[in-house]
């Protein structure tokens, strides 16, 4: 999703499999424990944003 603050900047939210949200913005990564950034939040409260400027790409799995 497109940064409010930097139109040069995108985050990624990812659904993972066991339904949990992601995103890669420093107000999710940065938070302990982890809640909705505003991202997830507008993505959530509104579905239809999905088709706004939103790019899907493959599941990854982390292999460890």
């Amino acid at each position: 999703v497109p940064s409010d603050s930097d139109p040069n900047r995108n985050y990624t939210i990812s659904l993972t499999y066991n339904e949990e949200w992601q995103c890669s913005c420093r107000g999710w990564t940065s938070h302990v424990p982890r809640r909705d950034c505003k991202h997830i939040r507008r993505i959530k409260e509104d579905p239809e944003a999905l088709k706004n400027g939103v790019r899907f790409s493959e599941a990854t799995v982390k292999v460890s």
